[in-house]
């Protein structure tokens, strides 16, 4: 057994991994700092989402019912997640102010509530709705089952036309959340970067995010009202896309050269 200290009798990474990682970190900051620089204008395809959550507000605006969103657990997804949910709700209190729609929220973290109240003020704030906004409407509740009765209490309530579900929700209780929204004749969107979370979503949900496309449609969200910081988040997803592109040029030259025989070690 090599002793811990003795590093020559340790192989760590071989020349050829350590080419393609440089390779790959290299093309990506490349592609960053060249699409964020001044005069550059990075676009990328708009998601179908970001239409869809208008279609929702639209459709609860024209049934007179409000709009609940559900809050729970975005912190677990790291900080990017967190930002993403809370463009989301800026948005849609930004959007349903327009057509004085009433937006409801309930989280679950006792360190999000204040956050989640901010972001949804400033949405009524550039709506120029201000005064539309109430505290009264966002509610913190804590523990496993709380959320799920305070969210039946809220369904029964006020007959939501539209209900946003950001973050876990996993296990047994997302199925409670979706089937609680449905009942009261509400279209559904869930939005998480959890993949567990993710099959809930395309099982239940009317409206989706799939994998990695809750980066896109946070960019399209952000774009509207802060270009500058979405120009940021266009390059980044804009290099990670020419990374793969890099990557399965690698896997089909690799594979034609084994076709002719040639050893690749």
């Amino acid at each position: 057994m090599p002793s811990l200290f003795d590093i020559s009798k340790l192989v760590l990474i071989n020349t050829n991994t350590l080419i393609y990682v440089l390779a790959v970190y290299g093309i990506w900051i490349f592609s960053v700092f060249y699409y964020s620089r001044p005069g550059k204008k990075p676009e990328i395809m708009r998601h179908t989402v970001v239409e869809q959550q208008l279609e929702m507000i639209r459709s609860a605006s024209e049934k007179g019912q409000p709009i609940i969103i559900f809050v729970d657990a975005i912190g677990r997804g790291g900080a990017v997640l967190l930002s993403a949910c809370e463009e989301i709700i800026k948005r849609v209190c930004r959007e349903s102010a327009k057509v004085g729609t009433r937006v409801l929220g309930i989280d679950v973290s006792p360190q999000n509530i204040l956050l989640t109240k901010d972001y949804a003020r400033q949405g009524y704030i550039q709506a120029g709705k201000q005064e539309l906004y109430s505290d009264n409407d966002w509610y913190y509740t804590g523990g496993r089952q709380s959320p799920i009765v305070e969210l039946a209490a809220m369904y029964d309530r006020y007959k939501p036309g539209a209900v946003y579900i950001l973050g876990g929700s996993g296990g047994t209780t997302k199925p409670m959340v979706v089937e609680g929204a449905r009942k009261s004749g509400a279209l559904t969107f869930g939005f998480t970067d959890d993949g567990w979370n993710t099959c809930y979503n395309v099982a239940l949900c009317d409206y989706f995010t799939v994998s990695d496309e809750w980066y896109q449609t946070t960019a399209n969200i952000v774009a509207e009202d802060n270009p500058d910081k979405a120009k940021t988040m266009t390059s980044v997803i804009i290099g990670e896309d020419w990374v793969k592109l890099f990557t399965i040029g690698i896997i089909i030259v690799a594979n034609i050269l084994l076709l002719f025989g040639v050893k690749i070690k």
